[in-house]
């Protein structure tokens, strides 16, 4: 039975201090938090939400830029619009310029579940961050713009 052994002077990482995993967790329960409002009384998964979302602030987009605008792999996109399209909350129409190339746009009745879900999910986020004052949210903003930064920099090196 062999032993892992580390040496002494080597860093030792401690998982509940470690930035990334601090960071997936906040996002994990803040997400989880948001999404009770629209997973059990409208019947959304997170990612039918954000596409209801983003195509509500950018009409008519296609598959692939849904995936890009939402940070989502194109099968978790091919199923939410395969869902949405069969719930009747977005519609599928080729593009002029290319026939195999489909926009993707909300129904009305996307526009109204969007418009039912918007102040709910608001009042949630005022909830979340109501025990930080003005100064510590845009410090927040700052810090969030500069680390999104930083990690784009660090991906463009590999």
């Amino acid at each position: 039975m062999s032993e892992h052994k580390t040496s002494d002077t080597a860093e030792q990482l401690q998982l509940k201090d470690f930035f990334p995993y601090r960071l997936s967790s906040l996002q994990a329960a803040v997400s989880a938090a948001v999404a009770q409002l629209y997973q059990g009384r409208f019947e959304l998964t997170h990612h039918e939400w954000r596409l209801l979302a983003t195509l509500h602030e950018y009409p008519e987009l296609s598959a692939k830029q849904l995936a890009e605008h939402t940070n989502l792999e194109k099968m978790q996109v091919s199923r939410a619009v395969a869902r949405m399209t069969t719930r009747e909350l977005l519609e599928q129409t080729p593009a002029e310029h290319d026939r195999r190339y489909l926009k993707l746009s909300l129904t009305e009745a996307g526009h109204q579940l969007y418009q039912q879900i918007v102040p709910l999910v608001l009042e949630r986020e005022a909830w979340l961050l109501a025990d930080l004052n003005d100064e510590e949210r845009r410090f927040l903003d700052q810090i969030m713009d500069r680390l999104l930064a930083r990690t784009r920099q660090l991906q463009a090196k590999d």
